[in-house]
């Protein structure tokens, strides 16, 4: 199932409101329709089921079905990348 984000202020109660740039993935690359299920994550560690409300052209409306456990929380590991020359 595909995923988005927006930020907690996109969270209303029972809805989510997503911004242009996830609205035209879900549009136009993902040919998602009304009805159509997906989970938004805020990323604060929370992720909700959502069904596809209502797309416009600059924001699509999803409505909270349940919320879910994230997939794949964060690693609690520390990584340093360095490079050498």
């Amino acid at each position: 199932m595909h995923r988005f984000y927006a930020p907690r202020e996109s969270f209303t109660a029972g809805a989510v409101r997503l911004d242009g740039d996830e609205t035209r993935h879900l549009r136009d690359v993902l040919r998602l329709r009304t009805g159509d299920e997906v989970f938004v994550f805020d990323g604060h560690g929370e992720e909700f089921k959502c069904s596809i409300e209502h797309i416009e052209k600059k924001s699509s409306l999803v409505k909270i079905v349940a919320q879910h456990a994230p997939t794949s929380p964060e690693s609690t590991l520390d990584l340093i990348l360095a490079t050498a020359i």
